[in-house]
C-alpha cells in the first residue's frame, strides 16, 4: 500500500513522474473547457489525497483546461 499523493493545482510532467515513482498510474478524465485557465488545473481526484491504495492503483484526475488556440 502507499499513500495517495494530492495532485491539486496545475498537472505537470513532474506530477506524473512523482505518481510513477511511488507505483501509481494516473487517468486524466472529465476535461472540461475552461476560458480562464492557464494550463490543465486539476479540480478533484479518486481516490483523494492521503488515502492509502495499493500499488498500481489507477488515480483518476478530473481536470480543467484551456481552450484550444485559434488560428490566425
Amino acid at each position: 500500500m502507499v499513500d495517495v499523493p494530492d495532485f491539486s493545482g496545475v498537472l505537470s510532467s513532474g506530477t506524473f513522474r512523482h505518481a510513477n515513482l511511488v507505483g501509481l498510474h494516473t487517468a486524466v478524465v472529465g476535461l472540461r473547457p475552461d476560458p480562464a485557465a492557464t494550463g490543465w488545473l486539476v479540480i478533484a481526484q479518486f481516490p483523494p489525497a492521503g488515502s492509502r491504495a495499493r500499488r498500481d492503483s489507477v488515480v483518476q484526475l478530473t481536470v480543467r483546461h484551456p481552450p484550444a488556440a485559434k488560428g490566425p
